[in-house]
């Protein structure tokens, strides 16, 4: 299993995904791939032994095939659980950028 902050993955989870690789590990013949969850609109990263990858038969998967033959109302439906999903990861980034940019002279309290 992969732990998240949201979740846990099971291996499967990333079986017939493409990933993007973010880092080699040459001396251990290992890549880091970044994986999209657009039910999260969340990245995440795994190292895999280059040995378990296979080369993808096409680059990339349309994000957009789920949506081919809906109806105006599916579609408005997707669209507002990705927009609702990509303003929660906006405001944890904001949330995090500004406790990592507190100034040490004041005093971090909820009052």
């Amino acid at each position: 299993t992969y732990q998240s902050e949201e979740r846990v993955l099971e291996v499967g989870w990333f079986a017939g995904r493409t990933g993007v690789v973010s880092a080699i590990n040459v001396n251990n013949k290992h890549v880091q791939l970044m994986f999209f969850d657009a039910q999260t609109a969340c990245k995440h990263c795994q190292w895999f032994p280059v040995s378990t990858l296979i080369k993808p038969q096409r680059m990339w998967a349309d994000p957009c095939v789920e949506l081919k033959g809906a109806n105006w109302n599916d579609c408005a439906v997707e669209f507002i659980q990705n927009e609702k999903a990509l303003s929660v990861r906006q405001v944890r980034t904001a949330i995090l950028k500004l406790l990592a940019d507190w100034p040490s002279d004041l005093p971090f309290t909820l009052d």
